[in-house]
């Protein structure tokens, strides 16, 4: 197997654009091209013993410092506003609209009963025959 150096080579892990090899194992210092960090993430033991690829080597990387982990994601949700204008006139428009619709609904309505009736013929007679048929 080859002795690599210890020096900067690509993240084995793709989480950074660099990390250290220090020639036995990977280190917790990675860049993304420009000054170092601690990564807050311990690499996986099996990972950290694995050397790096050939022609790996980063181009040159500033000396490691601390950098404080990024902030977590902040989630924004918005107050509910208790009894604002919006709700107030949401309902005044829902009260309208259920009015108008009973008022429709009552002046439309139709019966379906009628006061006329029809009476079918009492007999109906039988064709009559003309001369010739």
């Amino acid at each position: 197997m080859a002795e690599h150096k210890a020096d900067w080579y690509t993240d084995p892990t793709g989480r950074y654009q660099n990390r250290y090899w220090d020639g036995m194992k990977w280190s917790d210092q990675v860049s993304n091209g420009g000054p170092s960090a601690t990564d807050p993430n311990p690499l996986d033991p099996n990972t950290a013993i694995v050397p790096p690829a050939p022609g790996s080597v980063a181009a040159t990387v500033s000396a490691p410092k601390s950098v404080a982990p990024p902030a977590p994601a902040v989630q924004v949700s918005q107050k509910s506003g208790g009894t604002g204008f919006g709700m107030i006139l949401g309902a005044l428009v829902a009260l309208v609209a259920v009015v108008l619709l009973a008022v429709v609904l009552l002046l439309s309505g139709s019966d379906d009963s009628s006061s006329t009736t029809t009476t079918p013929p009492a007999t109906t007679s039988a064709p009559t025959t003309t001369a010739g048929s």
